[in-house]
């Protein structure tokens, strides 16, 4: 994931140094992942800001934050699983800092406002055109004390909307389908990628590339399938119905996504 980030992790009744070797390991780990899952991790985090108060009401608070709820996967982290299937979302939530116990701890005093003007108070131009400001992130693990944090993570306005819009129920729908056609996807170690558009926003692009890792020699290499909507996606959402409002398979979605 883009930005600056630091971390925390909590061991009782370890050494020091087993605590620091630890939080080192898994700090690089979530990073890692937190990589590798990059742009699905950006739709999940707009949708939830959208479908909740809208851009514009989130960055407008100087103590709110975006966490995001990890759950280790069983053997994900073993060498012969790629880092892609480490995790799986299992919460996303907006909390002020006085409604988390893990910001109250460890949220940042120097953290800047949330708003389009830290750019500008820092000198420094929007490096995007959609940009409407940062806010804090943080990536949890359930069950744990830990987070990665992300001070300034990069939120950007509606494609076809100002950042003060909220989305009318039927489009609150297919972007909580989206949004679970994205968690499937990270708990099966699917990769969603799409290229660069500096010109424009980062979701007005077509549907994005779906890959996994596979093994390659010692090493591993990223497998893209151009199939893999009609082949896997669209079949998992007809075989799970009750996780799924809106009816509409994946590709009316990511059109509705780029209309809003």
């Amino acid at each position: 994931m883009h930005g600056l980030c630091y971390g925390f992790v909590l061991w009782e009744g370890l050494s020091k140094s087993c605590v620091v070797g630890a939080q080192f390991a898994l700090l690089d780990t979530v990073r890692e992942w937190s990589d590798v899952h990059e742009y699905t991790l950006q739709i999940i985090i707009h949708i939830a800001l959208w479908t909740n108060g809208g851009v514009a009401h989130n960055l407008a608070s100087r103590d709110k934050a975006m966490v995001v709820t990890l759950e280790s996967v069983p053997n994900g982290g073993g060498d012969s699983i790629h880092i892609s299937r480490a995790y799986r979302v299992f919460d996303v939530k907006i909390a002020r800092r006085d409604e988390d116990p893990f910001l109250r701890r460890y949220w940042r005093e120097e953290q800047a406002p949330n708003s389009e003007a830290r750019a500008h108070n820092t000198g420094q131009e929007p490096r995007h055109p959609a940009l409407a400001g940062t806010m804090h992130v943080a990536l949890t693990i359930r069950g744990t004390a830990f987070a990665l944090q992300f001070p300034e993570y990069d939120i950007y306005r509606p494609y076809m909307h100002t950042a003060e819009a909220i989305p009318p129920q039927f489009f609150c729908s297919a972007f909580k389908d989206l949004d679970v056609v994205c968690r499937r996807a990270i708990a099966a170690g699917i990769v969603l990628s799409i290229s660069d558009d500096p010109a424009g926003n980062f979701l007005a692009l077509p549907p994005p590339d779906f890959g996994i890792y596979e093994r390659d020699g010692s090493g591993w290499k990223k497998v893209l399938n151009p199939t893999m909507v009609s082949d896997v996606i669209n079949p998992d959402m007809a075989r799970h119905p009750s996780k799924f409002v809106s009816g509409l398979p994946f590709q009316a979605l990511w059109v509705l996504l780029g209309k809003w």
